[in-house]
């Protein structure tokens, strides 16, 4: 059987990843997450494969797992330090099962409890496992605000961490995190709320132009003349320049020079991440670091490249730079919190790059709903799609990793 391998992030209150749920699948549509040794086997010899390290990073994994790996001790495959341990809506709350649980406890594994019906009945129903258990995760999708609430009410007597999952809009998240939620779980950040009339920061405008310019192949010349009117830009530059990763020996006399040095893909793909690094409005030249829609981004870019180069060996420079774009600048409408039309306008991108983001046409397109719906773990749309693009199960695998170490590296240099 092929085991296809997904992984979507959860995050702190501050939308800090904090971990990643894995889901494992099978390339004819079948959950991996019956009660059987199979699935232990599985498991067992996908993280080995892939190394827990290269998966997860520094952070916790949630898996599912049923109450027959934990009866037969087979959970031991499973480091305490790294995981949580997601029993499902599908379990009975035996006394078995409590039993398990606080034998587990003892050895320092965390449990969660996913998807179950939270009313009154349910709660008496699972009330011993409740009181055992550390984080409760909520379905939140299609949720109005008042059953959100009761269902919130309900669990405050337990003393369990809440986790909302399958929040897609800002506003779910924001009510959350009022109402105590302490992890998230979803794709709210892709959905921001836009802010009409907003006015970009001096450096977003100088940003702008300058890319603006590399794409009308402009020479060097021309945009260090545009550079000398933003100095933030020329400073963040030369540290760019003058880091361990583009180490030389030479002086820099010149922005030219430093342009030249870095190369105009990489100095291309430098001002698209600083520009979506310019989060604070206060202090607009200030860069934040490791923003996780921020790391997202690129990590889409990286995937959208990555394909196109596992599926087209023969693919040109520039198309591989064409799908690293259309990757980075798909979230353009989150990041910036602009409309996506007005994004695209001031960057005045290519036909074939805008169409793929506005609406999925073209081979670029087809690349972007293929890298989303891996994102998702959405398989009803994923399975026909890398059919269609012959993309393995082995290329989906290990893309998985690749993105993470691309995370990770990028994340150090900021």
């Amino acid at each position: 059987m092929n085991i296809l391998l997904g992984r979507q992030s959860i995050l702190d209150k501050h939308q800090h990843v904090i971990a990643y749920e894995l889901l494992f699948r099978s390339t004819d549509n079948t959950p991996i997450n019956s009660d059987t040794e199979a699935t232990a086997s599985v498991i067992a010899n996908t993280l080995s494969m892939m190394s827990i390290n290269n998966i997860l990073g520094q952070k916790r994994g949630f898996i599912n797992i049923g109450i027959d790996i934990l009866r037969k001790g087979l959970l031991d495959i499973i480091p305490a330090n790294r995981f949580v341990i997601e029993i499902l809506e599908t379990q009975e709350p035996s006394e078995e099962l409590l039993k398990l649980i606080i034998k587990f406890k003892k050895r320092d594994y965390i449990f969660a409890l996913d998807d179950f019906i939270i009313n009154e009945e349910q709660l008496e129903y699972w009330k011993p496992i409740l009181n055992e258990v550390h984080i409760v995760k909520v379905d939140v999708l299609d949720t109005d605000i008042d059953d959100l609430k009761r269902k919130t009410a309900l669990l405050k007597p337990f003393k369990v961490a809440l986790l909302a999952e399958k929040v897609e809009t800002e506003e779910m998240f924001q009510l959350c995190n009022s109402l105590g939620y302490q992890y998230f779980q979803g794709f709210f950040f892709t959905k921001p709320i836009i802010i009409e009339g907003q006015n970009m920061a001096p450096s977003m405008h100088g940003i702008f132009s300058i890319i603006k310019l590399l794409q009308q192949d402009a020479s060097i010349a021309e945009i260090e003349t545009t550079m000398k009117a933003y100095p933030t830009l020329i400073i963040s530059l030369l540290k760019v320049v003058n880091s361990a990763s583009i180490a030389t020996i030479q002086e820099i006399t010149s922005i030219k020079q430093a342009i030249a040095l870095l190369g105009k893909k990489a100095f291309t793909q430098w001002l698209l991440l600083l520009l979506y690094s310019q989060k604070s409005k206060n202090d607009p030249d200030k860069q934040v670091q490791a923003d996780p829609l921020f790391l997202f981004a690129t990590q889409r870019g990286k995937l959208m490249e990555y394909f196109l180069t596992q599926t087209n060996p023969k693919a040109s420079k520039a198309l591989k730079d064409e799908a690293f774009l259309t990757g980075l600048l798909s979230l353009s409408d989150a990041l910036l919190h602009m409309p996506m039309t007005e994004v695209l306008e001031e960057l005045r991108l290519s036909p074939p790059i805008a169409k793929a983001i506005l609406s999925h046409e073209g081979p670029l397109g087809e690349f972007l709903k293929t890298t989303i719906a891996f994102e998702k773990g959405d398989d009803k749309q994923l399975i026909p799609l890398i059919a269609k693009l012959k993309i393995t199960p082995d290329m989906l695998n290990k893309a998985s990793i690749l993105t993470l170490k691309f995370a990770q590296e990028l994340a150090n240099q900021l």
